[in-house]
């Protein structure tokens, strides 16, 4: 679950109660009633870390804390929309002033507040997935490496480059580092978007380098979520936050899976050298998991160095649950055997919100959720960009942006790329230096560039794209509503187009003007909504997990190649060994969905299952070229507990 602060029990007339049923030297207590200033609490999944922190909130208002003194810092935009929905449900008055953000919306408040984006020329339309493949070929000058290379080093610039825990952020910056920060930086501000990483190493600069900012005086409490899966950068912009608050930490080590974004475990446990008057707290007993998952997990995760420093606790009332272990001849295989399984349940009475699917690929998802459709099977895939499962969607989607904004520069320098397999990035250099030189937009000069007015050499491919583009958007724009305009990209009755149509359904009809359609599409596209409360299926990668729980959960395609992974070519011993233990604890992660209900019996199924085999093109995009593949050797990991692997048929 996520973070959810306020649960407060009423009574003694009608006065918060914070310590209502609470049993004194519990866990749950002596986080509540816990008054230092800098306090620790390391959270096993499902240890009810969520009923606890309620409690302290609760504490702190009864003890005349003003509630919009008290910062709520969660990790994804879903769980701070669900503490807003808790606090505007309080018949308490002014509990609805505490402020629940992501630490992203935080500094993006902060800094438009204080005009610091503004400042510095930057635009805060945010980049997708796909936008990034022309960045990337445009930042090819023989400087910055391979496309991989240029890849990992745009992460480590949203990380202010401090990549491991030692690190100081911006300072950690090399000479390659800096020159790479221009020209990333240059192209962004030519292009008038941003990365969503960027705001929190501006808001860190403006923090530091501004120590009497009003900022530091704004809150009393501050309460910081999965405090693990944040890097370097963003723990000092919470040291920076909370300098003349309490502050207290919540997260657990075995749960850091984003070394992606340089978040290290280490970051929760070295909190202590910088807070050496603090209170530590644990809480280990999972309410969440049936006891063999349990005993699964911790047999797995005590694989890590210290990943047994703080084992789960079984609550004998989750009883011992369900757990299979299957075995497929090859990816369809597993796909259609999933997929009868889960027809099979829905059909015996089970509720389809309370089944999720976990794949370690987006891809080998996507066969399941469309043999779910074919099926009949309500369900959604929360999927990263899922929408855009081919090309034409994804040309088509760029082509919307367009049409709504002709200035749109990120998603027009896709289109007049595609498909060049480099995008066409020699002649789309000189077109932007055409553009710098004339101080105008992309568009703008393509149209003089067409019309024969400014000469653009060497550009005969670009400028046959572009008016094919305008040819298409300017149809699109003789349409009569934003209706019209999304049934002529996305026809309602081609399937193709159906994962992409979801984004819209009940936002959009035929009032809506083209200027939302391109909001609606930045916010559900960068950031979707996990809800926890659903009558249809869910499939999701592993990652996605992160803060669910159900009573039916499947685990996909456990072999080796997809989890874990195979290490990248030049990877060291140290790099190995150090990504295969975040492999673990992402599996640990997922395992620890699984969800009890014993009184309405749902005792938590959990059903695990791998293939024999890649086809050919599979072997090829997924497993090295290795036709043959073999069960994650982390199933071998799961002990006494785990049940024997059978043949599935």
């Amino acid at each position: 679950m996520p973070l959810v602060l306020v649960d407060f029990l009423m009574g003694r007339g009608g006065q918060m109660a914070w310590d209502d049923g609470l049993t004194r030297r519990s866990p749950a207590h002596g986080i509540a009633a816990d008054e230092g200033s800098r306090i620790r609490t390391i959270a096993g999944p499902g240890t009810g870390k969520s009923f606890s922190m309620r409690r302290r909130v609760a504490r702190l208002i009864e003890t005349g804390i003003e509630p919009s003194r008290i910062l709520a810092v969660t990790f994804t935009r879903i769980a701070a929309e669900d503490i807003r929905r808790e606090l505007n449900g309080l018949e308490i008055e002014g509990a609805q002033e505490i402020s629940a953000r992501t630490l992203h919306s935080l500094a993006m408040r902060i800094l438009r507040k204080q005009q610091v984006i503004d400042a510095l020329g930057r635009v805060t339309r945010p980049l997708f997935g796909f936008e990034t493949e022309p960045l990337l070929f445009d930042l090819d000058n023989g400087q910055f490496g391979n496309k991989r290379a240029r890849h990992d080093r745009m992460q480590a610039y949203e990380a202010a480059f401090a990549r491991s825990q030692d690190e100081d952020p911006i300072d950690s910056a090399t000479g390659i580092d800096r020159r790479f920060r221009r020209a990333l930086v240059s192209w962004m501000t030519f292009h008038k978007c941003m990365l969503l990483g960027e705001v929190i190493p501006f808001l860190y600069i403006y923090l530091r380098d501004n120590p009497a900012s009003p900022e530091f005086d704004d809150y009393d409490h501050v309460l910081v979520d999965e405090y693990q899966d944040l890097n370097k950068v963003e723990q000092s912009v919470i040291e920076l936050l909370s300098r003349d608050s309490d502050v207290i930490i919540v997260g657990d080590d075995n749960q850091s899976i984003y070394s992606f974004k340089h978040a290290h475990p280490a970051g929760i446990i070295e909190w202590e050298e910088d807070n050496q008057e603090r209170s530590d707290h644990e809480l280990t007993t999972c309410f969440r998991c049936p006891e063999r998952v349990v005993a699964m997990a911790n047999s797995l995760i005590a694989n890590n160095p210290h990943g047994d420093d703080h084992p789960l606790q079984v609550r004998t009332e989750n009883g011992e649950g369900v757990v299979r272990i299957l075995q497929f001849v090859g990816i369809a295989e597993e796909a259609d055997g999933i997929t009868a399984d889960i027809v099979a349940k829905i059909e015996q009475g089970e509720d389809p919100g309370n089944i999720i699917v976990l794949t370690p690929r987006k891809r080998l998802g996507l066969e399941i959720s469309n043999r779910l459709r074919e099926a009949g099977i309500s369900c959604r895939d929360y999927l990263s960009e899922s929408e855009l499962e081919s090309q034409e969607v994804t040309e088509r989607l760029a082509l919307l942006m367009v049409a709504c904004d002709r200035d749109d520069r990120p998603a027009l320098r896709w289109l007049l790329g595609y498909p060049s397999a480099d995008y066409r990035k020699g002649q789309y250099q000189r077109l932007r230096e055409l553009c710098e030189e004339n101080d105008a937009s992309p568009w703008e000069m393509m149209e003089r560039v067409v019309a024969g007015e400014v000469a653009l050499p060497a550009s005969r491919t670009l400028r046959e794209r572009f008016s094919e583009i305008r040819r298409t958007v300017e149809r699109l724009s003789e349409l009569d509503s934003a209706e019209d305009v999304l049934d002529e990209l996305f026809p309602p009755n081609d399937d193709q187009f159906r994962r992409i149509r979801e984004l819209f359904e009940g936002e959009v009809d035929e009032d809506t003007q083209l200027s939302e359609v391109r909001r609606l599409v930045l916010e559900k596209m960068y950031e979707p909504n996990f809800p926890e409360d659903v009558d249809y299926v869910r499939i999701m990668t592993l990652y996605g997990s992160k803060g669910l729980g159900s009573n039916v959960v499947y685990i996909t395609s456990l072999v080796d190649g997809l989890l874990p992974r195979f290490p990248d070519e030049g990877d060291d011993a140290a790099a190995r060994r150090r990504k295969l233990e975040e492999q673990r604890r992402l599996f640990y992660v997922a395992l620890t969905r699984v969800k009890a209900d014993v009184a309405n019996g749902k005792p938590g199924e959990l059903c695990l299952s791998s293939f024999r085999q890649f086809e050919w093109a599979e072997a090829h995009n997924m497993n090295n070229g290795n036709v043959n593949a073999r069960a994650s050797r982390f199933l071998s990991e799961l002990g006494p507990r785990a049940p024997r692997p059978v043949r599935a048929n």
